[in-house]
């Protein structure tokens, strides 16, 4: 198994004007992603062990951005522009990167909890919880 850098990952997600946004360089961590489906219980009585059934995806994640309010562009008004937004917007991550042959996760999701975080000492920053909207797609680049 090969070791891969993180800095390597992609992140794009479509803007409220409908243009793709790799805002990558922004981002310093991503969580949550495959994500969770859920299991339904369907044990019958009398039996020694918990059997389940796939049940629907249920995909919730985080994505902590420096904060970048470069006109159109950054993470910050990408963000406060999706916060608004009417529609669920697309977004794109790959893991190991862009390149084709590549593994991608892809989908449509709301901007559900943004919140701008300041410490002390440290790089302002943007940390958004995304809801993903439907199933999550598995693909390559």
């Amino acid at each position: 198994m090969a070791n891969i850098p993180a800095e390597n990952a992609h992140f794009a997600l479509t803007d409220s004007g409908a243009t793709s946004r790799n805002l990558s360089t922004d981002v310093v961590s991503i969580e949550g992603l495959p994500g969770p489906r859920t299991l339904l219980d369907n044990t019958p009585l009398g039996a020694t062990g918990r059997t389940y059934h796939p049940g629907l995806q249920d995909v919730k994640f985080t994505v902590e951005f420096l904060y970048n309010d470069t006109a159109d562009t950054g993470s910050a008004i990408v963000i406060k522009n999706l916060r608004a937004h009417t529609a669920a917007t697309a977004f794109i991550f790959g893991p190991k990167g862009s390149t084709t042959g590549f593994e991608k996760w892809s989908g449509t999701c709301w901007v559900s909890n943004p919140g701008i975080g300041i410490r002390i000492g440290s790089l302002v920053s943007i940390t958004v919880e995304f809801t993903v909207k439907g199933a999550l797609t598995a693909g390559v680049f």
